[in-house]
């Protein structure tokens, strides 16, 4: 595993120049294929597209503000927004760490025991071995200038390294999912002052997590970092997805004195 890994450079200039214009032509040709008159589901079809461009098989985009606020914008499948979720649950993982370090953290193989992945994120390596198809996964932070947003999470069924053309094509295309966010309007600034992207249907779905979180410091009389961290520990005692029990605790299917400390 390569945490905060640096960008190797393997093509000349001319050529690095060229490959990454082609990648961002196909990516744009494959985002207008897929074109669609709602802006609000604009991040779905970026994740889509770059499964198309990049050697990867799923790909998420989140806006993440710390590891207790993250917001999924769009993922290329069912597959992709779980493995997101999981991430969310637990608290850990590697787009949370690309976000907080600013650099790439590659994950080639998550069923290497001895993979540093396991040391550092043990519940994370074992709920996505255990509860989605991949075996690899490479987290990008969307960053520029001094901005961050989020990350961009990218998934691999099967095990193995991203060759330097590959990496340097994901990163390309993070760049400017990163951009065409900011020119599309999806943000009109900061992550942090802007609300549009709750309007995003897995946005929605994330927003019971804040409702849940609210109910519980009423009723509990928590912090809401301490009902978090109550949301998170029943979840994995129960085996479940923090989304899916937040709906139920809104939905009053899952009454709050249930959650056990």
């Amino acid at each position: 595993m390569a945490v905060g890994a640096d960008v190797p450079h393997s093509r000349t200039s001319a050529a690095a120049a060229a490959a990454t214009d082609d990648v961002l032509d196909r990516f744009e040709l494959a985002c207008g294929e897929l074109e669609s008159d709602r802006p609000e589901v604009y991040p779905m079809r970026q994740a889509q597209a770059a499964v198309q461009v990049l050697a990867v098989d799923a790909v998420g985009i989140s806006v993440i503000i710390d590891e207790k606020k993250r917001i999924p914008l769009g993922a290329s499948s069912h597959h992709a927004e779980a493995a997101e979720s999981l991430e969310f649950t637990l608290g850990q993982g590697p787009c949370l760490d690309a976000h907080a370090t600013g650099r790439p953290v590659l994950v080639p193989d998550l069923t290497e025991p001895s993979s540093r992945a396991w040391a550092q994120w043990p519940a994370y390596v074992e709920a996505m071995r255990t509860r989605t198809p991949f075996a690899a996964v490479f987290g990008f932070p969307l960053t520029s200038g001094g901005l961050s947003l989020g990350g961009v999470c990218m998934y691999r069924r099967e095990a193995g390294e991203l060759s330097l053309a590959d990496l340097a094509d994901a990163l390309a295309v993070t760049n400017r999912i990163f951009y065409d966010l900011l020119d599309t309007g999806t943000f009109d600034g900061a992550a942090t002052q802007t609300f549009r992207w709750l309007n995003m249907p897995l946005a929605r779905i994330r927003g019971m997590v804040w409702q849940a979180i609210g109910m519980a410091t009423v009723e509990l009389g928590l912090s809401s970092a301490d009902a978090l961290a109550r949301l998170r520990s029943y979840c994995y005692g129960h085996n479940r997805l923090l989304d899916d029990v937040a709906a139920d605790i809104v939905e009053r299917r899952l009454p709050l004195d249930q959650l056990h400390p």
